[in-house]
């Protein structure tokens, strides 16, 4: 999957991921007005087009967006003697965002390992980790309009 020459709209950070045989996922992030056009090619050569008309931006804000994502951290086991694996996360925003756009932040000091995101709608994603080490779980979320949202949990302890 490409962005077709035709895209008049500004577009960067475009990723694909194949998710399974039949599927391939991708986000981007659309910088100006215009309209997107995309190309996939399967594997047997065949092409097929998608795209959406009008994007419409205003300055540097995407039109109806201004609110950041939600995180949402359910956190049970805080103080364990081997690797946390029960917390879960919920990233939601009213408009939309991409399981792209949860990461782990910079500085995060809790060990994590097998993180893990699920595109479960268009605005939700479903995130899963395991904690081996005791610190503080750092995250972050962006959502398509580019809003970022921060969420630190500390006290996570491993004895």
């Amino acid at each position: 999957v490409v962005v077709h020459s035709n895209t008049t709209a500004g577009v960067s950070n475009f990723n694909c991921v194949q998710t399974s045989s039949k599927r391939v996922d991708c986000a981007v992030r659309i910088s100006s007005s215009g309209d997107l056009k995309l190309k996939a090619t399967d594997q047997a050569g065949n092409v097929s087009y998608a795209g959406k008309s009008g994007y419409q931006i205003s300055g540097s804000n995407y039109t109806g967006f201004g609110d950041k994502p939600r995180i949402t951290v359910n956190a049970p086991t805080k103080v364990s003697s081997s690797t946390i694996t029960d917390t879960k996360i919920i990233v939601t925003d009213t408009k939309g965002l991409s399981k792209f756009g949860v990461s782990i932040r910079y500085g995060n000091t809790a060990g994590v390992s097998n993180f893990n995101c699920v595109q479960t709608s268009s605005k939700r994603v479903d995130c899963s980790l395991r904690i081996t080490r005791s610190g503080t779980l750092m995250l972050k979320a962006r959502n398509w309009a580019n809003i970022l949202h921060h969420k630190d949990i500390p006290g996570y302890k491993i004895n």
